[in-house]
């Protein structure tokens, strides 16, 4: 029998270029590092957020024990006693006192000094003429006793200094009394109480 001669095409070789796939992969790449920046710098935001917060805390943690530590204690009543009978409050007590009554009563400067250094004259000349202006007196310490003694200071013109015998009649009085009086303010209290239990017959400033 006769064979048929079949012809058969070799079988074609396709080609593919790998630019295609290149790229896609250089893209992948691309959104992979930008996704990790991104998500570093999410975590590096959220870290600093949670020190800020953390160091806030412990500024108000911190605020709060100062003002824990600053609150006042309170004083016993032993304590009070204590302090009420000390010299140093009694000097502060009798210096506080004058001040109040200068500001209630007059307009002008109640802290003026007149003791300690760095102290100005008050301004009054010495040939000043003499006139009435003020009467002193006090309900306690002046009542039924006699002037022995009168003085003026040297440097602050407006303070007077007096002395006074004994009251008869409060025999459990001081018998001596010194007061001085001040001139520039229209309070009609001492500026300054002395008193003992000797008869004063004399007293003047120191000079």
């Amino acid at each position: 029998s006769r064979g048929d001669q079949i012809d058969i095409n070799p079988a074609q070789l396709i080609e593919y270029e790998k630019i295609t796939q290149t790229d896609e992969s250089a893209l992948q790449q691309a959104v992979r590092e930008l996704e990790e920046k991104v998500a570093r710098e999410e975590e590096e935001k959220k870290r600093k957020e949670e020190e800020a917060e953390k160091a806030e805390t412990t500024q108000i943690d911190n605020k709060d024990i100062e003002e824990e530590e600053v609150k006042m204690q309170e004083l016993t009543d032993d304590q009070k006693s204590q302090i009420m009978t000390s010299q140093d409050f009694r000097a502060f007590f009798d210096s506080a006192s004058r001040v109040i009554e200068k500001a209630l009563s007059e307009k002008i400067d109640p802290y003026f000094p007149y003791c300690g250094d760095n102290v100005k004259d008050s301004g009054d000349t010495a040939d000043e003429m003499l006139r009435c202006d003020r009467v002193f007196e006090d309900e306690r310490w002046t009542r039924n006793r006699c002037v022995t003694s009168f003085d003026v200071h040297g440097k602050f013109s407006e303070l007077l200094l007096t002395s006074y015998n004994n009251n008869e009649e409060a025999p459990n009085e001081p018998e001596g009394v010194v007061l001085v009086w001040n001139k520039k303010f229209s309070k009609t209290s001492p500026e300054y109480i002395f008193h003992c239990q000797s008869p004063v017959m004399a007293a003047c400033f120191a000079k």
